[in-house]
């Protein structure tokens, strides 16, 4: 009985030290990813591809295999950044750029101070109005349109040195980044022009690079028993880099935790004794925040036939958890969500699976319309919130449910 007793306590103090030690690589990869080094993972001072070499050296140390002779999948697009001055201020007051403002993703640079000239309400739902305005020559001054309805993708409707738009609240994105536009157009917060200021002085620089290059990253692990069917896990590795050469977005829950996520499950496949029943694909995608196009690209020229993948599971910002998961392409899925469901009943790993409908909101979008079963998982809980600004750090990265998940995730490879 005493022997009995002795070999349980060395094997619970062996499995908290194993707990422990992969806790400790987990944050150290975020924080890796995270760190100034990356630069954010985006488009600015080759951020992305110095991700994609560290994560190329990660699944070569574990002994992940390459689609070929690379990890990578190489392609390009054009992207505007802005890698140098990002600076606002309105009647000498500074604003806080991210925090108070952004610019759109095809801004073009613009230096000086400009008048600033306040739109009524009224033009954002009556064409008579806006027409109206569209006459005046608004050279020289900023114009601040108050678009709620109307869409602003369509460009600057004003002859003016720029435009802004007044936001309740405000976030980055890249999506619509792949031109310059002929004028500036900026989001700022209400607040800061609540007084109408009446001048605003800027100083933006903006880099268009016409073939930025990148890579996805790829890698599997051969299945024990049926390894001409494939378990594939996608995460996007890439973020939003910079908005000015201050302003770094680390991306620790989008999508630093994904991107972890794969890792972990990689590391914990190689471990002697749990080779995976199917075979399995791990794809990190680049571009993911300039408009799904790694993932697009990969649909476009797969390394192995679409055919042979049994489900696809995306993973994107799993960095909370307190609430469970949400599955999006659920419904249209719903022999996954039911077998995630079984096994959640099983292990008690998380409080909630909720199916959700159809969405081209992440990597798994492409897939789906190309026929795979696909579906895309996020955490769910108030406890990490912050969303394409610069909060969003390893600090506020709480991990909630990050090794349940996973425990669920490596069930389900079986099932």
């Amino acid at each position: 009985m005493k022997n009995i007793q002795f070999l349980l306590i060395v094997f619970a103090i062996s499995a908290g030290a194993s707990m422990a030690q992969d806790s400790l690589y987990i944050r150290g990869v975020i924080n890796q990813l995270c760190s100034e080094k990356f630069a954010g993972r985006g488009y600015v001072n080759h951020g992305d591809a110095k991700a994609a070499k560290f994560l190329s050296k990660e699944l070569e140390k574990k002994g992940v295999l390459p689609f070929g002779s690379s990890y990578f999948q190489e392609f390009s697009f054009p992207m505007n950044t802005f890698p140098g001055d990002m600076n606002a201020a309105v009647d000498s007051v500074e604003l806080s750029a991210v925090a108070d403002y952004v610019v759109s993703p095809d801004c073009p640079s613009i230096k000086g101070t400009y008048g600033l000239v306040y739109l009524p309400a009224s033009c954002d739902t009556s064409d008579h109005v806006l027409d109206s305005l569209k006459a005046i020559d608004f050279t020289g001054e900023i114009v601040v349109a108050p678009f709620l309805k109307r869409s602003w993708r369509e460009g600057n409707p004003f002859r003016s040195s720029g435009w802004a738009i007044p936001k309740k609240s405000i976030y980055w994105w890249a999506s619509t980044g792949h031109e310059v536009a002929a004028t500036p157009l900026l989001f700022i917060r209400d607040s800061a022009l609540l007084m109408q200021p009446k001048t605003i002085r800027l100083a933006i620089e903006n880099h268009f690079i016409e073939n930025h290059k990148t890579q996805n990253v790829l890698a599997f692990i051969h299945g024990a028993q049926i390894p001409d069917s494939f378990i594939v896990f996608t995460a996007h590795y890439d973020h939003l880099g910079r908005m000015g050469k201050g302003n770094l977005f680390t991306g620790a829950n989008d999508n630093a935790s994904g991107t972890t996520m794969l890792l972990a499950l990689a590391n914990y496949f190689t471990q002697k004794g749990n080779k995976p029943k199917y075979s399995i694909a791990f794809l990190f995608f680049a571009a993911e925040e300039a408009g799904l196009l790694g993932s697009i690209y990969y649909v476009e020229h797969p390394v192995f036939p679409l055919s042979k993948i049994k489900t696809l599971i995306n993973l994107d910002m799993v960095g909370s958890g307190s609430e469970g998961i949400s599955v999006v392409n659920g419904e249209a899925n719903p022999n996954i969500v039911a077998q995630l469901n079984t096994l959640n009943q099983i292990g008690g790993y998380l409080p909630d699976i909720k199916a959700g409908g159809e969405s081209c909101n992440s990597d798994h979008c492409f897939f789906h319309k190309a026929g795979v079963p696909s579906v895309f998982i996020f955490t769910r809980g108030p406890e990490c919130k912050e969303y394409h600004n610069l909060k969003d750090t390893p600090a506020n990265l709480p991990l909630t449910k990050f090794w349940e998940l996973q425990s669920l995730l490596i069930k389900f490879t079986d099932f």
